[in-house]
């Protein structure tokens, strides 16, 4: 009998680490098209719309072209909108994928560790659903040409923005003891936050376009995008570190 108990018990250890590798690829996936998107969407901004502007346009910089969070008086740039709202649905599905990934880990929900694992997913659904509906007003935004309502519900425009904020932080705190390449994909990811893209737009791009805007730098938008890319790398530093951690049960 305790043959057979071992035997089984080997078996869903093999099973957890599977689909914990799974989770965690799928997360990879998903923050790394969503790069791509947010970088196709920098694209319609700052070489398309860039090079149909003629002497006299209005300053491209302007933050009435911003299109991450439209409010008005904002204009739409070709598919910009879209595409970034697309991108920061998917990132949002990374975050849930990337959460399932590092709890259904041997281990990851036994004993005391059952408390955080609960608390990791509640901060995980948080931030997702603060992406996601960041992400449906781009997307929605795009689609109609002007800003959705959402633009005019400022509370909830606040707790959104305190919702992602806090939420990677505490998957962050959560996460360091155990998965350092998890808590550093959440690091990354703060850069999608709107304080994230403060800093991006003040402090980081202005170091590649050479000069700080008072409105929107160019290509900030591509350095977020970079940042969540380098989310789908660290993703890929967890599944190495499930690996060889299944390796060494076996």
């Amino acid at each position: 009998m305790s043959a057979i108990g071992d035997a089984t018990g080997r078996k869903e250890i093999v099973r957890l680490h599977r689909a914990s590798i799974a989770g965690l690829l799928a997360a990879s996936v998903l923050f790394l098209v969503s790069a791509v998107l947010q970088h196709l969407a920098s694209l319609q901004r700052w070489v398309v719309l860039a090079g149909t502007q003629i002497p006299g346009d209005v300053w491209i910089e302007d933050h009435r072209f911003d299109y991450s969070f439209p409010v008005a008086p904002w204009e739409p740039i070709g598919t910009a909108a879209q595409l970034f709202g697309a991108a920061t649905l998917i990132q949002a599905l990374g975050v849930l994928a990337m959460v399932v990934g590092v709890l259904v880990r041997p281990g990851a929900a036994a004993g005391r560790n059952v408390n955080l694992g609960l608390a990791g997913v509640l901060f995980a659904v948080l931030v997702a659903a603060a992406f996601g509906i960041k992400g449906a007003h781009a997307l929605i935004s795009g689609v109609d040409g002007v800003p959705s309502g959402l633009q005019e519900n400022v509370w909830l425009v606040r707790t959104l923005l305190l919702l992602e904020l806090a939420g990677l932080i505490a998957l962050a705190a959560l996460w360091r003891p155990r998965f350092p390449a998890a808590m550093a994909a959440c690091m990354f990811l703060l850069r999608s936050t709107v304080v994230g893209e403060i800093l991006a737009n003040y402090m980081i791009a202005p170091l590649f376009a050479g000069y700080g805007s008072h409105d929107t730098t160019p290509w900030f938008e591509t350095v977020v995008a970079a940042s969540t890319a380098i989310a789908a790398i660290c993703m890929i530093f967890t599944v190495g570190s499930s690996m060889r951690r299944g390796a060494a049960s076996n």
